[in-house]
């Protein structure tokens, strides 16, 4: 990415969350930085700012505000079926708390600019069962995947478009050996108030981020913690959080995180920390500008071969991403509800025949193999981990007792 680019973009991020000076920008580093923030789900950000960019454009203007229009309406629909969940469920007298989404939002100077997605709640597991079905019976829809039935984590509804998300626990099933005592947490930590203390929320937030780093984690994922750590990490709490992060092989990452949201986003933080080398938190920064949310930039995209051996490192993961993509792609599937469960298959037929219709595929396929050797070693830099538990392996029934106990 052109740096002079990334830095305006970044600018305009802590203009908008810091109030510092607007960067000034040409109608072409308008668009470009439009784009940038578009693909890191963070639009409605500089809704405050955008009158104080100097020359930007009428139709730039015009798009960027209605779709700040469409993120805020989107949201206000999001926060009204989450408010007749939580009713819902309490009315049912089922213990459970609200993660990610508005829990994140609230650390934001302005909570309605932070672009929500689906909703996910976690239960007692000891209720999971009688959680779902009181969400099924509300006119919700189900749309929990075979490889999510499986994985025994969570089942998933919509309702009016929205997406809810219903967890018996947390942690991935190649991370449970590591993160089984934040589960415990998070489990103990369940309230009437439906939020998780601070400290406990925090390492949730950063856990997310490790989750999602190696399909491609975007600015969103990053601001959420920061926020967390603007408003809630001091000097005389960090050392309590960053035990509890090192009790779950996080540590590095929050001061990995820490660093480069202090070099580059404008955190201030309040707390002393291990400083990680300065070249790593610009190559953090670069790969993270590069993926997108949820891998969701154009650059990011076009390096298909990174990510399908990314993928595949994954069965299950890489299972389901051509399971997803199959089913975008496969038009016969929307006919034919019989075909939906083989959508990967006609996926698997489809990259083969893109891959091998390209020239210098050999070249590519070595390309690819190089960056996820180079994208490992940055991982292990900055601390984002994964368990070598094998997905076969792992009992959900079993976890959820010993979370439970």
């Amino acid at each position: 990415m052109d740096t002079v680019i990334r830095d305006k973009a970044l600018e305009l991020i802590k203009a908008s969350v810091w109030d510092t000076a607007v960067p000034e920008l040409n109608s072409e580093q308008a668009e470009a930085v439009y784009q940038i923030f578009k693909s890191h789900a963070i639009l409605a950000l500089p809704e405050k700012v955008l009158p104080q960019i100097p020359d930007l454009s009428d139709d730039l203007t015009k798009k960027w505000r209605n779709d700040i229009v469409h993120i805020i309406q989107s949201n206000y629909l999001i926060i009204t079926v989450e408010n007749e969940t939580i009713r819902m469920l309490d009315n049912h007298n089922i213990r459970f708390v609200v993660i990610k989404g508005t829990s994140a939002a609230r650390y934001y100077p302005s909570p309605d600019l932070r672009a929500l997605g689906d909703i996910d709640i976690v239960v007692n597991p000891e209720v999971f069962e009688k959680a779902c079905a009181v969400v099924l019976n509300s006119g919700s829809i189900e749309k929990t995947d075979e490889m999510d039935i499986i994985m025994g984590r969570h089942r998933c509804f919509q309702k009016n478009n929205v997406e809810i998300e219903i967890h018996r626990f947390f942690a991935l099933p190649e991370n449970s050996a590591t993160l089984e005592k934040l589960d415990r947490q998070l489990i103990k930590g369940i309230n009437s108030t439906h939020r998780l203390a601070s400290t406990i929320d925090g390492l949730i937030l950063l856990e997310h981020i490790n989750q999602h780093f190696f399909e491609g984690i975007g600015l969103r994922h990053i601001l959420d913690w920061m926020m967390f750590a603007d408003k809630c990490l001091n000097k005389d709490n960090w050392p309590e959080y960053i035990k509890g992060a090192e009790s779950v092989g996080l540590a590095k990452l929050a001061e990995s995180l820490s660093s480069m949201c202090e070099i580059y986003l404008g955190l201030k933080p309040q707390y002393e920390y291990n400083r990680v080398n300065d070249q790593v938190c610009e190559e953090l920064l670069d790969y993270i500008l590069l993926s997108g949310n949820f891998g969701s930039s154009p650059e990011w995209r076009k390096n298909s071969t990174s990510r399908f051996i990314s993928k595949h490192r994954n069965p299950v993961e890489f299972f389901k991403f051509l399971q997803v993509r199959g089913l975008e792609n496969w038009k016969n599937s929307d006919k034919h509800k019989f075909l939906k469960h083989f959508a990967w298959v006609y996926q698997s037929g489809l990259m083969l025949k893109n891959y091998f219709s390209r020239d210098h595929s050999d070249f590519r396929l070595n390309k690819g193999i190089s960056n996820l050797m180079n994208t490992s070693k940055l991982f292990s830099e900055v601390g984002v981990s994964h368990s070598s538990l094998e997905k076969s392996k792992f009992d959900a029934d079993e976890y959820v007792k010993s979370i439970s106990n």
